[in-house]
């Protein structure tokens, strides 16, 4: 009986193991909360499988663990969770296309992009169409609820003197009106993390699997265009103006360079600390202690890249070392 099984399993072309890892990340962040991390990773199994030899197999696999996928969730009631698990897949399918030579990481990660600004229209839609009401309007309003809320929250929590509570809710208004204002840049900056997460795993993945699957140079070689610099003069030209749209464009820009140029920045570290024979926890440590200082230094530390080149630097260290 196995083996009738491992032949009819053989002539489809499935893999079940992949099979029951796409389904697990897939369908537990629809049935239970605890888990809705995993659907920052919903591309990742797409863009995984698709690598593999024989894409055939793949698209097999991948397809029996979304039918799987959509069978409970309907059962569940969730049909709703599917359709949003299915509008990020394209993200996966995008960066397992961007591995011909021409085709480096960045632009496999700008296809990948693309796709979760259609994937975001799509869903907007849906929910407008079935709400009467816009995504993006109650997403920024639920975020001002939260603020107020939680602002309200830490002065009853504690008696907090009469200065430190009018510098509390002088801050809780300020961000509730920075928030309106940066809310574009911040889900430009959500859908970077999620691509930037996905082909990092991706990548780490592959190379476990077999060196040669890997679709891109490592991680530590990774750097922006060099045209990315205009963009950061754009948005410091709009910063300076009066306060207006100019300037929240400005304001947005930034966010989304700065996000660009701290991934260049850790690719940076990392080939400095592998250079350095230091271990990568080392910097991730670092990045907690820091936290918001560490952000700004690796974004700083990718942008100066571009004119000092660190890691050619580091190249030529070692050649002379050995």
């Amino acid at each position: 009986m196995a083996e009738l099984q491992d032949g009819i399993i053989s002539r489809l072309k499935i893999d079940p193991a992949g099979v029951a890892i796409a389904f697990t990340v897939w369908i537990l962040p629809i049935v239970s909360v605890e888990f809705m991390w995993l659907q920052f990773i919903t591309p990742l199994p797409v863009f995984y499988y698709l690598m593999e030899p024989g894409r055939g197999r793949g698209v097999n696999t991948l397809s029996v663990a979304l039918l799987i996928t959509g069978v409970t969730s309907i059962v569940f009631g969730a049909a709703t969770s599917f359709f949003f698990l299915v509008t990020m897949m394209p993200a996966g399918y995008m960066l397992a296309s961007g591995t011909t030579p021409k085709t480096g990481p960045i632009r496999a990660g700008l296809g990948a992009f693309i796709a979760l600004v259609l994937s975001w229209g799509a869903w907007s839609l849906l929910y407008n169409l079935s709400n009467q009401a816009s995504l993006y309007q109650d997403i920024v309003t639920s975020l001002d609820q939260g603020l107020i809320l939680a602002g309200k929250a830490m002065q009853d929590s504690a008696e907090l003197p009469v200065e430190h509570a009018m510098a509390l809710e002088t801050a809780i208004e300020r961000l509730r009106d920075l928030i309106p204002r940066v809310m574009p840049g911040l889900l430009a900056v959500t859908m970077l993390n999620v691509v930037f997460l996905n082909m990092l795993i991706g990548q780490w993945l592959l190379n476990r699997k077999e060196r040669l699957l890997s679709p891109w140079p490592p991680f530590a070689d990774w750097r922006m265009p060099e045209w990315l610099v205009g963009l950061i003069i754009v948005a410091g030209v709009f910063l300076l103006l009066p306060a207006g749209l100019l300037k929240d464009i400005g304001l947005n820009l930034v966010m989304l360079a700065g996000t660009l140029y701290f991934f260049q920045g850790l690719a940076v570290m990392n080939g400095l600390l592998t250079g350095w024979k230091v271990s990568l926890w080392i910097l991730f440590l670092g990045l907690i202690f820091f936290q918001v200082y560490g952000f700004i230094f690796l974004a700083v530390l990718g942008l100066a890249d571009v004119w000092v080149d660190f890691r050619k630097k580091q190249t030529r260290s070692d050649n002379d070392k050995s």
